[in-house]
């Protein structure tokens, strides 16, 4: 009982965790979303970079611990434990998990979504140079690198990939959204 406890507190822990950073993620994303609807040309690269890398480096996956509980079901040793509402209060464990596992995957079939699009028509290395990320590594000529044609597109809404942004920003943050309240 003492493994399965330690076992859950460290799974709420990182779920917590989890849950202050999606919150970082879903800030972002309302805000690219403002930005996209205000129709705001003055923006800046460093502003936009920070919007993304805050979408991209918040948004984190869970690594569930379950081995005591997979063990405690497999065994039958749940049968031992007298208390009822412990016993059941355990054996729901499994389908939250499994719940918070399929909202999880539906959160990174999301990211990558909008990860993908910048990747092809924005450009990943602004976002990392602009905060300094790379500066010491890499010599880009920073008339290149940019994700404001990006946006731009997305504001003027004629070309479908900014399109596209625009969509799958706001399913991600649905996405996420619903995951912060406990919905699917």
């Amino acid at each position: 009982m003492q493994l399965l406890k330690k076992e859950t507190i460290n799974n709420l822990g990182a779920l917590e965790s989890s849950k202050q950073s999606m919150e970082t993620t879903i800030e972002a994303q309302v805000e690219l979303i403002r930005l996209i609807a205000v129709n705001k040309h003055t923006i800046s690269e460093q502003y936009l970079s920070e919007l993304f890398l805050k979408m991209y480096a918040f948004t984190n996956f869970l690594n569930y611990e379950n081995n005591v509980l997979s063990e405690l079901k497999n065994s039958g040793e749940l049968k031992n434990i007298k208390n009822d509402s412990i016993r059941n209060n355990i054996m729901s464990l499994e389908s939250l998990i499994e719940n918070l596992f399929e909202q999880e995957q539906s959160v990174k079939r999301d990211f990558l979504n909008v990860k993908e699009l910048i990747n092809t028509n924005g450009n990943q290395r602004s976002i990392y140079l602009v905060l300094n990320r790379l500066k010491e590594n890499l010599e880009i000529d920073n008339d290149n690198v940019s994700n404001i044609p990006l946006l731009k597109k997305c504001i003027q809404g004629k070309q479908s990939h900014g399109n596209k942004l625009e969509i799958f920003i706001i399913q991600y943050h649905k996405t996420c959204h619903g995951n912060t309240n406990g919905e699917t």
